[in-house]
Formats: C-alpha cells, structure tokens, sequence
C-alpha cells in the first residue's frame, strides 16, 4: 500500500509529498501507573490506624485503642499517628503526580523519590516500633495475640513506598508523563 500524499505549501510554492505519520513513539500518552500506585499506597496506609492492629481471644484492638495501653506502660504509642500522617504525605504526593501529568513543568522524579524514600523509611520503622511495642507488653503481660492486619499493611505500605521511590529515582518518566 503506497504512503499516503498531501499538498504542502512551502516557501518554493506547493509540493506533492508524502504525508506525516505519527508513529506510536512519537504518541505521547502520560504514564498514570506511578501516581495511581502511590494513591493506593497512601489511601492504604490512611486507613491502618482503624483497621486491626491486634487479635485475639475472639476481639481485636485497632491502632487508636493501642495507644492508651502503649502510654501507660511506657512503650512506643506514636504509631497509629505517624502512620496516619505519612500515609497522607504518600496519598498527596500520588496525587500531585497524577495532576502534573500534562504539565510543561514536570516536577523532578529525584524530588518524588527521595521523598518517597524518606516517608517509606519512616513509616516501616513505625510500623516496626509498634510491632514491637506491642509484642512487649503483651508478652509482658503474659496475654497471647496475634498482630493484626493493620499493622502489617502499615508495615507492607512503607516497604512498598520504598520500593516506589527507588523506581520514581530510576524512571523519569513517571513523573513526566512520557
């Protein structure tokens, strides 16, 4: 089949040619993985805190229960909070990424992973201070539970934001939408 031709006007007057194609490299199509990732990561991590952070004996106690018995035995009692403020920080970001898309101004993907990187950092240690805080006066007062689901996901949603900033550092795309 033969490339089809236009009348291009040009500065010798007007000329026969062929007629330009746009192949799907030149296409540009914004990349929404990155910022629809970090929204689901950040939605995630906002919601821990109501979710189980321990089972046992038929109940569960959510983050914000445990905090009160933290307090008062001296153990590390900022997680449910912590985990809230930095799961907003990842949800915001995912959605700064998204909305700059289409912007002439990209923001800077070393600017989105090191934050990431940071946040990531932070709430996997929080989770991981909780965690053991949690363990420790439970098995100091000789109760057996189980952690709950909240406190893993809060565990798995900084591990995973990690992992989101090291491929934001790598991948500029992601932040520029081509």
């Amino acid at each position: 089949m033969p490339a089809p031709t236009v009348l291009t006007e040009t500065a010798q007057g007007y000329v026969l040619g062929p007629a330009e194609t746009s192949t799907a490299a030149e296409v540009r199509i914004p990349v929404v993985g990155g910022g629809v990732t970090l929204v689901i990561l950040g939605a995630i991590a906002v919601l821990c805190p109501w979710m189980p952070y321990v089972t046992g004996y038929g109940s569960s106690g959510n983050g914000w229960d445990s905090i009160d018995a933290l307090e008062s035995n001296d153990k590390f009692s900022a997680g449910p909070a912590l985990t809230l403020v930095t799961g907003l920080i990842v949800l915001v970001t995912g959605g700064v990424v998204l909305m700059n898309q289409r912007s002439r101004n990209p923001i800077s993907n070393k600017g989105v992973g090191v934050l990431l990187l940071v946040v990531g950092l932070v709430m996997l240690g929080v989770g991981g201070a909780t965690f053991n805080a949690l363990d420790e006066l439970f098995t100091e007062a000789e109760i057996a539970v189980n952690q709950g689901v909240g406190l893993w996901l809060s565990c798995a949603s900084g591990l995973a934001t990690i992992v989101a900033g090291i491929v934001f550092l790598n991948k500029p795309s992601l932040t520029r939408g081509r």
